[in-house]
């Protein structure tokens, strides 16, 4: 059996992640609810989800998307890989809510919208029965409309489910008003001290060694910092 991946190496973010762990716990005891991560690219949206996921595990099940540009146009796409792993549960849905997911798995779809929206509600429900659910969902700014509205309007009603949902999408390319009432986590640039940690692992990871903390320091470091502005996905880049 291969070895558990380690958990990501998140410098900086201390209060971010307190804020999942909580909406992790709360959702474990029946008190759901969700988060929108939103920030530029390489500030570490993804990172914090795959956290998100680690802590979750084996307690939690994940369900997750990512949205991707191509697929943008195309109804469902969103869901259809997001809740795939749930297909066993829909035969013992409602009938107007296994019709209305019938988009999503390739039969006969049928229903108006909220009835789509609810039948997710219903599934994951359903699901979280049997445990607690994390829904994640990257890249939300490339879903497609249908999907993320049916997400959305799960997340403003999970409340009172095993049930938590996390969001993370692009910042400055306009928040997308379907996501309102769910609260917003906006990550900032990291600052000094969390950018030469960061740096610290980037070239152990280049070297195949763990590199001393405290060690990484001089003028072309602290360039490589000036350089990265706080992003993450920057440093990693310089370093390698």
């Amino acid at each position: 059996m291969a070895a558990e991946p380690p958990p990501p190496r998140i410098h900086g973010r201390d209060r971010e992640l307190r804020a999942v762990g909580a909406l992790l716990d709360r959702a474990r005891d029946g008190h759901g609810g969700a988060l929108a991560v939103v920030a530029e690219t390489g500030m570490g949206r993804t990172a914090l989800l795959e956290a998100a996921a680690h802590r979750a595990a084996p307690a939690f099940r994940v369900l997750s998307a990512t949205g991707v540009r191509r697929e943008a146009a195309v109804p469902y796409a969103g869901l259809h890989r997001l809740l795939r792993p749930l297909s066993g549960l829909i035969a013992g849905l409602p009938p107007a809510h296994r019709d209305a997911l019938g988009a999503v798995t390739g039969r006969a779809s049928g229903g108006t919208p909220f009835v789509l929206y609810a039948a997710v509600c219903e599934l994951l429900s359903r699901a979280a029965e049997a445990a607690p659910v994390l829904v994640r969902a990257d890249d939300v700014q490339w879903l497609d409309p249908v999907s993320l509205e049916a997400l959305a309007f799960a997340a403003r009603r999970v409340q009172g489910e095993r049930i938590a949902m996390l969001f993370a999408l692009r910042g400055g390319r306009g928040d997308p008003e379907v996501l309102a009432g769910i609260r917003r986590l906006h990550l900032a640039p990291l600052d000094e001290d969390a950018s030469r940690l960061v740096l610290q692992d980037a070239l152990g990871d280049a070297l195949g060694c763990a590199v001393p903390y405290g060690t990484v320091g001089g003028d072309l470091a602290e360039e490589i910092i000036d350089i990265a502005c706080g992003s993450p996905l920057a440093i990693r880049d310089l370093a390698a």
